[in-house]
């Protein structure tokens, strides 16, 4: 925006200063140059309203329309920079996958509109139970997932559990008879794709349904080709 708005300036106030230089300082002159710095003022406005409104478009795009969370690309776009950055750094980090269970009952009795208030009051307790540093997505239907830089071990049990608490909590609150399964994953050695680091913390998560669902599974990658 900057380079625009320079360029702007030169274009703009470039042609009075040359066309005018000598001549007597007069009113046809002051004139001029005010109608120049006007033209250059509207340019800037309207810059920098393009600006705003890219940027807007940008965020809408990568956001999921009904909770504001990233959407499925967006979220896998983040998670590939993680996987980059903690290759590079030999930083650890966990990646939790939250799926809603017995979410299509409230579907099927109270219709799509409750559904629908579900789903934002989760990505409410996403938000408030998380870092600012930490990355949040819904990845379709009634699955979420979470990427929390720099954590590890029994830090990670300790914010899991607490996100676990805060979403049972809200759904008595709300009367649905939601619970959830958490499957998370903390990567001590770099995985090569973010679709590889989905399914291992997938994996833990269908873990968690097969032994009755509403838990937690948590697993430790070290570069082997499956959970530890």
């Amino acid at each position: 925006m900057t380079v625009y708005v320079l360029v702007a300036a030169a274009v703009t106030l470039a042609a009075p200063f040359a066309a005018l230089a000598g001549e007597p300082i007069g009113w046809p002159v002051i004139w001029s140059l005010l109608s120049h710095f006007i033209l250059f003022g509207i340019i800037v406005i309207l810059l920098v309203t393009l600006k705003r409104r890219l940027s807007d478009e940008a965020a809408f795009v990568a956001t999921d329309a009904l909770t504001g969370l990233l959407n499925r690309g967006s979220f896998i776009m983040r998670l590939d920079a993680e996987l980059a950055r903690a290759a590079r750094y030999g930083h650890a980090f966990t990646l939790a996958y939250v799926d809603l269970d017995n979410f299509k009952a409230v579907n099927d009795l109270e219709g799509h509109d409750a559904g629908d208030e579900l789903l934002r009051r989760v990505a409410d307790v996403l938000r408030s139970s998380t870092r600012q540093t930490d990355i949040l997505g819904r990845l379709g239907g009634d699955e979420f997932a979470i990427v929390l830089p720099e954590t590890t071990g029994g830090a990670t049990g300790s914010v899991l559990e607490n996100l676990r608490k805060q979403l049972i909590r809200t759904m008595a609150e709300g009367g649905w008879p939601v619970t959830f399964s958490i499957g998370a994953a903390t990567f001590e050695a770099p995985i090569d794709t973010s679709r590889e680091a989905l399914q291992v913390a997938d994996s833990a998560m269908y873990s968690v349904k097969r032994s009755g669902k509403d838990g937690i599974r948590y697993v430790v990658w070290d570069g082997e080709p499956g959970p530890s």
